[in-house]
């Protein structure tokens, strides 16, 4: 098998996979089919405090009574009602790399992937989006504000606004026009496969993104064929390409009844995929049209072809939610000492150096990011950790970076707060203390909660209840 042709099977095993669809969204408030009104957010607490919350309208539970934190953190690609694993569209494309095979007689592996797909997706998702993107000021905000910023979303935040200008409008020429260079012949297709990887390269470089622009390159290796490729490998007499060239040439010589049987049959395939698809891209295609264009979304339960989209709004300011403790007898104290717990990449400790974890994805993590600019009712997993930090939870404890009690008993009280994150100026005087981060407090995002001011709320919501340990 050629090069290119290894590289539209490695493509065609890993296009149907979930890791590309879905990645940024996936918030439990998403799930609720309906919402019913609660007299507090939080039921069975004491009435003080019960009374320091606001009334909520808390999504019904729908996912497993057992699993509300494993809920959550599955929730992005895997939920109800969104594209998640594959099923039969999983099948159909395994089944077709098998029968679509590519051998030396000419029959050709079936285009199940268009590489420039995805592209136009996130352009016009983006251009029918934020404001910003059409002012080119999104990247203003983007390397401050993007989920788990790494250490060169430091520096680049602080680029001239000339260079963010440059990056917004070569995002728009990246995902809206050169798509469509796939369809324009050999030379533009590989400038294609060119521009999209380097692309994805930046992409890597500038944020933790986990898995996505990592997946994103490999159909864009499909766009380089074997001639262009053929520098990679040893030439001459004994060479890689001098012994396939041998191994095609003796296939060639095969019984051409056997070749002729094989031809009808890939192309039968071929033909009966490309039919399918293009019926399952209907819909896809019309909401891709449309100015109510929907992200993240499956027509057919088949899910082989679906809608993607990410970053159609970019937030202007970073919110952080820092989960705190206190052994405290009494949280409203003022001698109460709160230790913050550390997630293990997301902003935190204004000291500690943003993580570089890409192509790996904490999404814990990423749902702390969502929750910061939501409420706590939009998010009930959240009191669910909350009550798991009570009983010091192994488990638990092990999604995060630094659990302030370890080897004591556990907290009293846990409680949640709300600060503004920015970055500190290099050369600056919070840069000079060491701080890469600056923050000040909006407030609560939950008050203090005890483990047994949550037994009603677990017991309403079937929940086990946390045991202290």
């Amino acid at each position: 098998m050629g090069v290119r042709r290894g590289l539209l099977a490695l493509t065609c095993l890993l296009s149907p996979f979930p890791s590309s669809r879905g990645l940024l969204g996936g918030l439990p408030a998403e799930q609720a089919a309906d919402w019913r009104q609660g007299a507090a957010a939080l039921q069975g607490l004491p009435e003080a405090r019960a009374a320091a919350l606001p009334r909520a309208r808390l999504g019904r539970r729908q996912l497993h009574p057992h699993r509300p934190l494993a809920a959550g953190l599955d929730s992005h690609g895997l939920q109800p009602g969104r594209p998640g694993a594959p099923r039969a569209g999983h099948l159909l494309f395994r089944l077709g790399l098998r029968l679509c095979q590519h051998g030396p007689h000419g029959c050709s592996l079936a285009p199940l992937h268009v590489p420039g797909q995805r592209g136009a997706d996130l352009g016009l998702i983006k251009i029918r989006g934020d404001r910003c993107w059409r002012d080119l000021t999104c990247m203003d905000f983007h390397y401050e504000t993007q989920p788990v910023p790494n250490p060169m979303a430091y520096v680049l935040h602080r680029s001239p606004w000339w260079f963010h200008r440059f990056e917004t409008l070569s995002n728009h020429f990246l995902e809206l026009v050169v798509p469509f260079f796939v369809f324009l012949g050999r030379s533009m297709c590989i400038l294609h496969g060119a521009l999209q990887i380097l692309f994805q390269v930046v992409l890597i470089v500038s944020g933790n993104l986990s898995f996505l622009n990592w997946l994103t390159i490999v159909p864009s290796l499909a766009c380089f064929d074997d001639a262009t490729l053929a520098f990679l490998f040893p030439s001459g007499p004994g060479g890689l390409k001098d012994r396939v060239l041998k191994m095609q040439e003796e296939e060639a010589q095969g019984p051409r009844a056997v070749q002729t049987y094989g031809c009808v049959a890939r192309r039968l395939v071929n033909l009966a995929m490309g039919v399918l698809i293009a019926g399952l891209s209907v819909p896809v295609v019309l909401n891709l049209l449309s100015p109510r264009q929907i992200m993240n979304s499956s027509f057919h339960p088949l899910r082989i072809v679906n809608t993607y989209g990410a970053f159609g709004s970019i937030t202007k300011e970073r919110t952080e939610v820092i989960l705190q403790g206190t052994a405290s007898p009494n949280a409203s104290a003022p001698d109460a000492e709160w230790k913050d717990y550390e997630f293990k990449c997301k902003p935190g400790d204004l000291r500690r150096r943003p993580c570089l974890i890409s192509p790996y994805h904490y999404r814990l993590d990423w749902l702390m990011w969502f929750a910061a600019f939501q409420t706590y009712e939009h998010n009930e997993w959240i009191i669910h950790l909350a009550g798991k930090l009570l009983a010091n939870d192994a488990q638990a404890l092990s999604l995060l970076g630094v659990n302030p009690f370890e080897g004591t008993a556990p907290p009293r009280w846990v409680r949640g707060e709300h600060y503004r994150y920015k970055f500190s100026r290099p050369g600056g005087r919070h840069a000079a203390e060491g701080k890469w981060w600056i923050r000040k407090r909006l407030g609560p995002y939950f008050p203090p909660l005890r483990l047994q001011d949550l037994k009603g709320y677990f017991k309403s919501r079937e929940w086990p209840e946390p045991e202290p340990k």
